[in-house]
């Protein structure tokens, strides 16, 4: 079936079967793959947290040793590669913020032709919530943490380099 057809356009389609069970049936099944989403996200964060912690621990650990480890060549290296990290931490947020983005776009346009409009009743009432405060999305929230990980990193970078000197 073409990608540019409507929902509305789908749902006139003659199909042998109830059409309304059928959109209620991959309703439910795409708003798990949301949900299955979000999670393997929060799995994600939890990686490159953890990754990027370990990294800095071992890091310090090792610099207070009087061994190879101890170079300011380490630092550098240990530097660049948690910033790239970061990097590839805050594409891979911003991916899945595109991803999650299209999925709820698709389960609204589901649920107008369902009795009951949930995605939009909790945008509504978030909103309501928050008249006159700011709300921070998670991902905004993430990012904020893999660019505060990335300064750590550069100033690690930095501070090294300024040792070899």
């Amino acid at each position: 079936m073409p990608s540019n057809l409507s929902l509305n356009q789908i749902l006139n389609k003659n199909y042998e079967t109830d059409h309304k069970n059928l959109l209620l049936e991959q309703y439910k099944m795409y708003v798990e793959m949301h949900d299955r989403i979000s999670a393997r996200r929060n799995q994600v964060n939890s990686f490159f947290i953890s990754l990027l912690s370990g990294l800095l621990a071992i890091f310090s650990i090792a610099s207070n040793q009087e061994h190879i480890l101890s170079s300011p060549m380490v630092g550098l290296v240990v530097g660049f590669l948690g910033s790239i990290l970061c990097i590839l931490w805050n594409f891979n947020i911003r991916s899945y913020r595109r991803l999650v983005e299209r999925k709820i776009q698709v389960i609204l346009e589901m649920e107008e032709f369902l009795p009951f409009y949930c995605y939009n009743k909790e945008s509504f009432l978030r909103e309501q919530d928050l008249t006159g405060r700011t709300y921070l999305r998670p991902t905004s929230i993430e990012q904020y943490v893999s660019v505060v990980f990335g300064i750590v990193y550069i100033v690690l970078m930095f501070y090294s380099l300024f040792d070899l000197k």
